[in-house]
């Protein structure tokens, strides 16, 4: 009896205090997600010589890689760039002042880019893209605001 009434303050104690971790994992899965995303985006622009556009659906809550075809966009049919869907609580936002899409071209460049991931309790992270390599990095905490 003892042993249960122990577990049980330890519950009611230790319980709330994974709240605020399960949220800094969930926006960091997400972050890193989105940068293979951005990855693999780049790679497939290069191997088809097409260009590859990420799309941030926030209505849907998704995030996913796409191309044109017939002057529209079609999702990327392929299984390692399924569509993502975001937690709740965490907003993913393309910082750029022209609205421009993030859109890999075939010879692996992309323009300047910064996607913005943050969730409501204050975690950040910010996935940068170089204009001129393509390439993607993931910054986190005070380096993402």
């Amino acid at each position: 009896m003892f042993v249960l009434v122990t577990l049980a303050i330890l519950t009611g104690v230790l319980l709330p205090k994974f709240g605020p971790s399960f949220d800094r994992l969930q926006t960091e899965r997400v972050a890193f997600e989105t940068a293979q995303l951005l990855r693999y985006a780049q790679a497939t622009a290069v191997a088809t010589r097409v260009p590859v556009q990420l799309v941030i659906d926030a209505e849907a809550r998704r995030v996913s890689l796409a191309t044109e075809r017939d002057g529209r966009l079609q999702p990327l049919d392929d299984r390692l760039a399924k569509s993502q869907r975001l937690p709740d609580k965490v907003q993913v936002s393309l910082g750029r002042d022209d609205q421009e899409p993030l859109q890999f071209l075939p010879d692996g460049t992309s323009r300047q880019a910064v996607v913005s991931i943050k969730d409501a309790e204050g975690n950040a992270y910010r996935i940068t893209v170089d204009a001129t390599t393509g390439q993607v990095a993931v910054l986190s905490g005070a380096a993402a605001l």
